[in-house]
């Protein structure tokens, strides 16, 4: 299953949330850190690691369904994929 981009971000900010703590306990002893930025950085990362895996379930919901549908109505997606086909050829052809 390919990546999405959004999911990318995630795992960058989660990467450089990473280092940035790793870089924080090495350099600097935690007394040194208000307290309030530590936390801010741990609860944003256990946020934005929730938000990745709500979007990945979405995300797989959506795919999941939408298999559902085409295998249930193939000549219904085929013509709708050839409308939108259509759509963009005639709005691109414009410009």
């Amino acid at each position: 299953m390919k990546k999405n981009p959004s999911t990318d971000n995630v795992e960058n900010v989660l990467s450089e949330i990473n280092t940035l703590l790793s870089a924080l306990d090495t350099q600097v002893h935690k007394s040194e850190l208000p307290e309030r930025v530590v936390q801010a950085l741990e609860t944003t990362k256990a946020r934005l690691v929730e938000i990745s895996a709500d979007v990945k379930n979405k995300a797989q919901q959506l795919a999941q369904s939408t298999d559902s549908y085409v295998r249930g109505r193939p000549w219904q997606a085929v013509g709708t994929a050839a409308a939108a086909g259509l759509l963009i050829g005639v709005l691109s052809a414009r410009r």
